[in-house]
């Protein structure tokens, strides 16, 4: 949970734009729909995959939980 506050804290989730998907998204691409809710107040920004217009940390965000899902919870298996 750690690393996902500081991924959060790092992108300034709650200044980001509410979408960095291009008009011509071209070939198949994941879509990302993240809701972040602090203190009470909830935002939702869309990305894609290599978005031209994402922020990097928006982007070290989406890494930071596809890594979290894809890892096992302890006692998992």
């Amino acid at each position: 949970m750690a690393e996902l506050t500081a991924a959060v804290r790092a992108a300034n989730f709650m200044s980001l734009e509410d979408s960095y998907v291009p008009k011509d998204s071209c070939c198949d691409r994941y879509l990302y729909e993240i809701t972040v809710t602090i203190g009470g107040h909830s935002k939702t920004v869309r990305t894609i995959d290599a978005s031209p217009t994402a922020p990097a940390e928006l982007t070290q965000l989406v890494d930071t939980l596809n890594q979290l899902v894809a890892t096992p919870s302890p006692g998992a298996g």
